[in-house]
């Protein structure tokens, strides 16, 4: 057994490319914790690592206010939330454009030493709603990150 001692938390982790991450996280030996809404849905991967090893957490990315308590603690953050079409309350502008920001904020002002965000390949001109909150998922959660100094310069 090789844990190293870190905590990774994953947002979205219970997804397609998650599941994959998460794998990979808890083989190079980290603790990682799925933050997702319904944790159910991501119990199959605690067979993935040693006893205690993946943790799912019920949590949502746009709860902002809750964002800084379910971070709190871990070495890093990966964001992999993304949708491929709009339904109910799961909008592109929320998930990939709003919430991006508010992830990389509450992970900075929490102390978390490293941040992620999985985006798309987009092209800048597309007409796309998809590929235009991502790319402002990209330019919120950068600017999150950043020291407020420099903030400025962020749209």
């Amino acid at each position: 057994m090789n844990l190293n001692g870190k905590i990774v938390t994953v947002f979205g982790g219970s997804g397609f490319l998650g599941t994959y991450v998460v794998r990979e996280l808890a083989e190079s030996g980290y603790t990682v914790k799925i933050v997702c809404r319904n944790p159910d849905n991501s119990k199959a991967l605690k067979t993935a690592g040693y006893v205690g090893q993946i943790v799912p957490v019920k949590g949502n990315i746009t709860d902002y206010d809750k964002l800084p308590e379910l971070v709190r603690g871990s070495y890093a953050v990966v964001n992999l939330v993304g949708i491929l079409y709009e339904s109910g309350k799961q909008k592109f502008d929320k998930l990939h454009a709003e919430a991006p920001g508010k992830l990389a904020e509450a992970a900075k002002i929490s102390g978390v030493e490293k941040f992620v965000h999985v985006s798309a390949i987009i092209d800048a001109e597309s007409k796309s709603l998809y590929a235009n909150s991502k790319l402002q998922g990209e330019i919120s959660s950068i600017c999150s990150r950043r020291c407020r100094a420099f903030r400025h310069s962020c749209p």
